[in-house]
């Protein structure tokens, strides 16, 4: 057998939603652990010669007093959802750059986001990919759904006259 339980902590604390780098040398996962910004969030762990790091938390940029959970690493970029960064409400999914500086942290926006639970990101290729909700319209409580990215023909149109403001 294969599996082995992994142990980055001691005590009754929750470890989810974990992701691994592509050379599998570090995973990032969300834990309610003492210390943290509040509620769950989003630790790193970088495999040792034996076993793995201590937990290291990814911040308070990335972590709020809110939830960050389903981490994801995709093409040099970590998105997660969060409820407590600004968005429509609900969990919305964010992105940043997993280059540590975390400077360009970023709401994926609507469609993708609604005021309704917005997680499990899952990107698929340039512009599409999956994302879990429980937006109404869907088949019961949490629904998977797909995005495909579509180029819009912008209509160009020219307007010219003279603008006048008082006061």
């Amino acid at each position: 057998d294969w599996a082995e339980r992994l142990v980055l902590f001691e005590g009754d604390y929750s470890m989810a939603h974990p992701t691994f780098s592509e050379d599998g040398q570090r995973m990032i996962f969300a834990s309610d652990l003492p210390g943290g910004e509040g509620g769950m969030d989003l630790y790193y762990s970088v495999r040792t010669q034996n076993d793995w790091s201590s937990p290291i938390s990814l911040g308070e940029v990335v972590n709020t007093p809110g939830n960050e959970v389903f981490p994801r690493l995709v093409d040099g970029q970590i998105y997660f959802s969060s409820n407590g960064h600004p968005g429509y409400g609900g969990l919305d999914i964010f992105v940043v750059s997993d280059d540590m500086f975390r400077e360009d942290l970023r709401n994926l926006y609507a469609p993708i986001n609604s005021p309704y639970d917005d997680f499990a990101y899952l990107r698929t290729g340039e512009s599409s990919g999956y994302f879990s909700s429980n937006r109404p319209g869907g088949k019961g409580g949490d629904d998977i759904y797909r995005y495909d990215k579509i180029k819009v023909q912008p209509d160009v149109r020219l307007i010219s006259g003279i603008v006048e403001i008082k006061g």
